[in-house]
């Protein structure tokens, strides 16, 4: 037997599909071949591939007025594309990125605070954005900012949804009480135009709160800590929408890890991130809880 070897040469194979993507949670020998246990700077491309991530260009030679809170990419009736950011205790806007940015604070209040961060909407030619601190504004088709007009004592929502034409804002202040429950939604057609009685507190006895609002499909999801809303449009006049718990069992803990992908929603909660289809949620981090221990 001496000589006889028992052991196959290695054979080098081609693949191309690294669509699996990033798994650093399994063992190497429970490492799928599209998959990578480590992925840094890079993209998939459309056959499944990866490439180098691409970098990043200074827009600005000069520094804004502070750290930026929040940005909103408002593209006009009339083909004007122009990007609003709030900065420090300013907005401003830069039409078509050329790294030119106008003030258009005036009057306004804008706290410097990194960890505040603004929502922002884009509906009638209009921007509208709240971040739950300061008073919301809104930026017209002509780039002047201005306080937008709130219900009666509703002074500070901290979320903003435009659905179904109509706008909507979530856990307002009224009267000096934040209501965290609470939705109002505005009349048909108008930015900032309300009836005092036109809201919903949604799971108002559940002891949660509202995290956020995104659309997906023909309805408004609304997200709460450990649940998940809809809100259906009935085409009543006078009960125009309906507010259903879907039978997810987790909820979202920032709305601004919420993303729209294949249909559905992907989105941060308190074990990981989840898909939502539009009825039930699935965890999709498993394969990646040791790198998204590295955060924690």
């Amino acid at each position: 037997m001496a000589g006889i070897s028992f052991t196959t040469k290695s054979i080098p194979i081609s693949n191309t599909d690294f669509s699996g993507g990033l798994n650093s949670s399994s063992g190497p020998l429970n490492v799928k071949d599209n998959e990578a246990t480590d992925l840094q700077n890079i993209d998939f491309d459309k056959f499944g591939s990866f490439v180098k991530r691409n970098g990043f260009t200074r827009l600005n030679s000069s520094a804004l007025n502070g750290g930026v809170t929040g940005m909103h990419w408002f593209q006009e009736v009339s083909g004007t594309d122009s990007l609003i950011v709030t900065a420090g205790t300013k907005i401003y806007y830069d039409t078509d990125v050329s790294g030119t940015f106008t003030d258009i604070t005036g009057g306004l209040t804008i706290t410097d605070d990194d960890d505040l961060h603004w929502d922002f909407i884009t509906f009638n030619d209009q921007v509208g954005a709240t971040n739950g601190t300061n008073a919301p504004f809104k930026v017209s088709n002509a780039l002047v900012a201005s306080a937008m007009t709130l219900p009666t004592n509703v002074t500070i929502p901290k979320y903003i949804a435009s659905f179904n034409n109509y706008t909507f804002i979530g856990v307002p202040t009224l009267s000096g009480t934040v209501q965290s429950t609470r939705v109002y939604w505005s009349n048909i057609n108008t930015l900032d135009t309300w009836t005092n009685t036109d809201f919903n507190d949604v799971g108002l006895d559940d002891g949660d709160t509202i995290t956020g609002m995104k659309v997906l499909g023909d309805s408004l999801i609304i997200f709460k800590e450990r649940s998940i809303y809809r809100a259906e449009f009935t085409g009543d006049a006078d009960i125009p929408f309906v507010f259903r718990k879907t039978p997810s069992d987790v909820g979202c803990i920032t709305v601004h890890s919420v993303q729209e992908i294949a249909n559905g929603l992907k989105f941060l909660s308190q074990d990981g991130f989840y898909f939502f289809d539009g009825s039930n949620s699935i965890k999709v981090s498993d394969r990646i809880s040791d790198t998204l221990d590295l955060f924690t």
